[in-house]
């Protein structure tokens, strides 16, 4: 299923199940209704907007993918989390190319997931990685005052210099690899209650 660009759908009312590739060239407004599919997908390509516009517990089911060029606005006043069942199993696996925007509420990685574009994080806005692993690779991008918060595993793969974002490792762990350091300037702040931190 393809959303045609200049076009808009509304994803609402009850739980949706995927088996194939929903492909975004247009605008999705998701109102309502966990989406599911361990064989599905969403691809959000360059230009599209993916409108997340209502949040409950494990939301999204099925894999995401968020090209170079892609918007996802977080608009819903919750958190918008991704999945993993009881057997570990990440059908909720999240790739950021684009831009995520925290524009009312807050993110919780739970399922594996992988960046090389922007996440927009406001004050009082919250971005977590809680479950699976994180990979921050090159072109990785946090923008805006919010907080961070990581319970997980993440590995930062890109030199990240921190002039605003507060960030938090709660007996989670965070590496940042070899070459890429992590350092903190004026305005930003780090917090660390148990876990490991590599750098």
């Amino acid at each position: 299923y393809t959303v045609q660009p200049a076009f808009t759908i509304t994803i609402s009312t009850n739980a949706h199940t995927l088996n194939s590739t929903l492909t975004n060239n247009g605008t999705i407004n998701w109102s309502a209704g966990v989406i599911g599919g361990a064989t599905g997908s969403i691809q959000n390509t360059n230009g599209a907007v993916f409108n997340i516009n209502y949040n409950e517990t494990s939301q999204l089911h099925a894999a995401f993918t968020n090209q170079a060029g892609g918007t996802v606005n977080q608009n819903g006043t919750g958190t918008f989390n991704t999945y993993v069942d009881g057997w570990g199993n990440h059908f909720g696996t999240f790739t950021n190319a684009g831009t995520i925007n925290l524009v009312n509420g807050n993110w919780t990685f739970v399922a594996h997931n992988t960046h090389s574009g922007t996440i927009d994080i406001p004050t009082g806005r919250t971005l977590s990685f809680t479950g699976g692993t994180a990979n921050l690779n090159a072109g990785t991008t946090f923008t805006g005052s919010g907080a961070i918060v990581n319970t997980g595993t993440t590995n930062q793969n890109f030199p990240w210099t921190n002039s605003s974002i507060a960030l938090t490792i709660q007996n989670g762990v965070w590496t940042a690899s070899a070459g890429y350091p992590m350092l903190f300037e004026a305005g930003s702040s780090f917090t660390m209650t148990g876990g490991t931190l590599t750098n």
